[in-house]
């Protein structure tokens, strides 16, 4: 994809992973990649940093390997998208919430009321955003932190399972 040796140390020794797929409907194919990323934790300086220099790079790759196409980007960005986690900072994915390029369907998670985590209260830092290709296939408002894994898991606060809710959205796929 494109990203220097210097990108796997802002992503906390972990280059994101893609994942390439091809979702055909009535015939139709279309390809969508999906870029699954865990960014480097905690709220100091550094880590912080870290995170804003993945993202940037991260950005800048996509915009040039990938703009015009289906991808979504998703996964524990470990930060929030109206803010960050390191008090009176941006959120790190400011560049990507600031281009009409993508889309932060989890955006509206990230409000007092939500987590995504077992732990954290009122703190969303698994996100996932979309290519502009692909927001004409996203079904608006379902992007969602599913806490009913517990119903489901039953020893799953006891992060026996992780110490993370899943996050998802619906699409409608067409050509």
């Amino acid at each position: 994809m494109g990203l220097s040796a210097a990108a796997y140390n802002y992503f906390a020794q972990r280059f994101p992973y893609l994942l390439t797929a091809d979702v055909v409907v009535n015939g139709s194919r279309n390809t969508i990649s999906f870029f699954l990323i865990h960014a480097k934790a905690n709220a100091d300086p550094d880590s912080y940093n870290r995170r804003l220099n993945g993202a940037i790079e991260l950005k800048d790759s996509l915009d040039l390997y990938y703009g015009g196409k289906n991808f979504m980007i998703l996964g524990d960005f470990n930060d929030h998208l109206n803010g960050s986690i390191l008090s009176g900072k941006d959120s790190p994915y400011i560049s990507f919430i600031n281009d009409a390029n993508y889309d932060a369907v989890t955006l509206p998670l990230n409000t007092t009321g939500y987590q995504s985590t077992i732990s954290y209260t009122n703190s969303v830092i698994d996100q996932q955003i979309i290519s502009k290709n692909m927001t004409g296939w996203y079904i608006g408002g379902t992007a969602q932190i599913r806490t009913d894994v517990t119903n489901v898991v039953p020893d799953y606060h006891t992060r026996n399972t992780s110490d993370h809710y899943p996050v998802s959205s619906m699409y409608r796929v067409v050509k």
